[in-house]
């Protein structure tokens, strides 16, 4: 524990203690494990990587621990498994069904995933104090519902008017061309402003409604400030794609003429015969295009999460604290990939334990967190190793 000047609160850095050897032997023999059960085993396997990771991360005189059950976990995957399986079988045989499946499923998913963070929440705990989450049904309907059907209906109604405006006027073939990347621009603008007030709303709702022991979080989050960020991403990767657009504009231009006067794809083959070059041009718009997206991809991640972490406090004395930056991380994504590319994989479980200690060290705790505060009575686990599976499948839990 240290305090930066006197009168402050004290700031407890966060420590993650797990070592590369240690994790690659619990890691290979899960691989092994889960190749000799046919994939039984990854349930344990799991819970095994949880409780070490959760185990290794430590804040002041506390540190995480796992607590979830490896069986229920491999009831929930089968569950899934058999779920998905009749859907498939239901196309084939009675499509009407499958339909009905899916739209139930759909409907469910909101629930679904408030149960999954629920779940999570109670498998977890920090100096034997339990986390819990706060259920609100109603509030999660709208975010992940209501909010993006009227901002889906919103886009697609602005470029609607774009497309009808671009095929009905009179336009040369360079004017095509920016009229393109003109509506490319309004999709990227517009994309990047519901993101960020979806993602506003959607940590509001995951941060909002957890506990640990008697605190409660609670997060200060600007859907403004959020969106702006998702902007500045937006426009970092956008000069790689125009440059990419630039490169590739005869190509474009030909697709669009190709598709409007009714040619097939023989005249867009022979087009391509006498443009030699075309193939290293493309893969080049590619290149650039991959390189935006990294660059913007790291830098939104990093203002994400301090953000995010900045505004969310624990109780009315407990405020989480994040200092990534972008170089650094940048660096540790790209030494992770050489790493898993050039072991053929056998180096994944070292960039776990990188990407671990990374962001430990980039997280820091300001207040009083004696444990004796925080206490509270456990609650139930039963039933949520399902939603929690599903919600990771869908990829929709904020980690706090």
């Amino acid at each position: 524990m240290k305090t930066s000047v006197s009168g402050a609160p004290p700031s407890h850095p966060v420590k993650f203690l797990g070592m590369s050897g240690q994790y690659f032997k619990i890691w290979i023999i899960n691989v092994l494990l889960i190749s000799i059960t046919g994939g039984i085993y990854s349930a344990w396997a799991d819970v095994r990587k949880h409780q070490y990771f959760y185990g290794n991360t430590h804040i002041g005189e506390g540190h995480f621990s796992f607590h979830g059950r490896a069986i229920d976990i491999l009831l929930a995957r089968a569950a899934i498994l058999i779920f998905i399986a009749m859907f498939f079988l239901a196309i084939y045989f009675a499509p009407l069904g499958a339909v009905i499946m899916m739209l139930v499923f759909m409907v469910m998913i909101p629930r679904i995933v408030l149960h999954g963070w629920r779940y999570a929440a109670r498998t977890t705990r920090f100096g034997g104090i339990q986390f819990d989450y706060h259920m609100r049904i109603g509030r999660a309907y709208l975010v992940m519902f209501v909010f993006p059907a009227l901002c889906a209906c919103a886009v697609y109604a602005v470029l609607g008017v774009l497309g009808v405006v671009t095929y009905n006027m009179m336009m040369s073939g360079s004017d095509i061309v920016w009229m393109l990347a003109l509506i490319w621009v309004a999709v990227i603008v517009g994309i990047s402003i519901v993101n960020g007030i979806y993602h506003a709303q959607l940590w509001d709702l995951y941060a909002g409604n957890t506990v640990l022991g008697e605190k409660a979080f609670s997060t200060s989050c600007s859907k403004r400030e959020m969106a702006v960020i998702f902007l500045k991403s937006a426009i970092l990767v956008m000069p790689f794609i125009l440059v990419a657009g630039y490169l590739l504009s005869d190509l474009l231009l030909a697709l669009f003429m190709n598709q409007t006067r009714g040619g097939d794809a023989n005249d867009l083959l022979r087009y391509m015969m006498f443009k030699p070059d075309i193939l290293t041009t493309m893969y080049l718009a590619v290149v650039l295009i991959l390189v935006g997206a990294f660059i913007a991809g790291c830098w939104q991640v990093v203002a994400l999460r301090n953000y995010m972490f900045n505004s969310t406090k624990l109780g009315d004395g407990i405020q989480l604290r994040s200092t990534m930056k972008v170089g650094s991380y940048m660096a540790l994504q790209a030494t992770n990939a050489l790493i898993v590319t050039f072991t053929l994989g056998l180096g994944y479980p070292i960039t776990q334990i990188r990407h671990a200690r990374y962001m430990a060290d980039a997280t820091q705790v300001e207040g009083d967190i004696t444990l004796t505060q925080l206490a509270s009575a456990d609650k139930s686990t039963e039933g949520g190793a399902f939603a929690e599976e599903t919600t990771l499948a869908l990829d929709i839990t904020p980690a706090l």
